[in-house]
């Protein structure tokens, strides 16, 4: 079966990928291959730059004399394009909690205006001081959400983006 030569998603019968978007041209030489796969790579780059303002909402917890107190903070971690094959780690630092064994995160982002969101399942991460988020953005056009250190991290099943 065909796959997008974008996003890797398996086309079907269709010519437009219902992933990324991407409409599929039949090449017949080298030539035209090379001239396919340098628009996609410019297709690819602009789908990622439009990935925009990824973020979530944490707990805060804060010892107020004697008593614990608990709040929200929006943590704003880049866009698509800083996290484009490679890790953005947050610059905010998380204490590690022994409670639960996932964490469960609300990932927000924009794409053309919109605020899109997706929910992240992820193992708590097995570190001995604080940890951080990291995203990649695959060359699938998925999203690898990570927690732990650069060290040692444990990574998220592959997220699904909104692309459009």
């Amino acid at each position: 079966m065909a796959k997008c030569i974008c996003c890797k998603t398996e086309l079907g019968t269709n010519t437009v990928c219902g992933y990324c978007g991407w409409t599929e041209v039949e090449v017949f030489d080298e030539e035209a291959l090379a001239a396919e796969k340098k628009e996609c790579a410019a297709y690819r780059s602009q789908k990622a730059a439009g990935l925009r303002n990824f973020r979530l909402s944490a707990y805060t917890y804060e010892y107020k004399d004697n008593n614990i107190a608990e709040g929200r903070t929006e943590i704003t971690l880049g866009d698509g394009a800083a996290c484009d094959g490679k890790i953005l780690w947050s610059e905010q630092e998380f204490v590690q909690s022994k409670e639960e064994p996932n964490l469960n995160l609300v990932l927000q982002y924009n794409v053309g205006g919109a605020v899109k969101q997706a929910n992240v399942t992820i193992p708590v991460p097995v570190t001995d001081t604080f940890w951080r988020l990291g995203l990649r953005l695959r060359d699938d056009l998925h999203l690898d959400v990570l927690v732990g250190t650069k060290e040692k991290h444990t990574v998220a099943e592959r997220i699904p983006l909104q692309l459009a």
